[in-house]
């Protein structure tokens, strides 16, 4: 869905599964945050947004808290639709190029 990098150094936002998987490397290996089992891939419109600060890295979709009600048990259900996670080692800056992609990625580029 969204691809910007240049190098080692990428973000790269992706639906796998019916999932966002948000992956980005500053060039000291990968860290990725997936979403939880909620499918996106529902044909509807969600709101993502993606937040970086040196090595940290937040992904929500469709605001921070969701809550389900589960009919069959009667009770309520608070998923969390906030991911946050941290790149490996010590690097904390991005090279990027002077494009990005976004619907896709181009053929030359693979994300890890």
């Amino acid at each position: 869905m969204f691809f910007v990098g240049k190098d080692q150094d990428q973000l790269v936002l992706e639906l796998v599964g019916g999932r966002l998987s948000l992956l980005f490397d500053l060039g000291s290996g990968p860290a990725k945050l997936l979403s939880n089992g909620e499918n996106y891939a529902d044909g509807k419109w969600h709101l993502v947004e993606v937040d970086r600060m040196e090595r940290a890295a937040k992904l929500e979709v469709d605001g921070t808290d969701k809550v389900r009600r589960n009919f069959l048990e009667n009770e309520f259900i608070l998923l969390k639709l906030q991911m946050e996670g941290e790149s490996p080692g010590t690097l904390f800056e991005m090279s990027v190029s002077d494009s990005f992609f976004l619907g896709g990625l181009p053929s030359s580029i693979e994300s890890t």
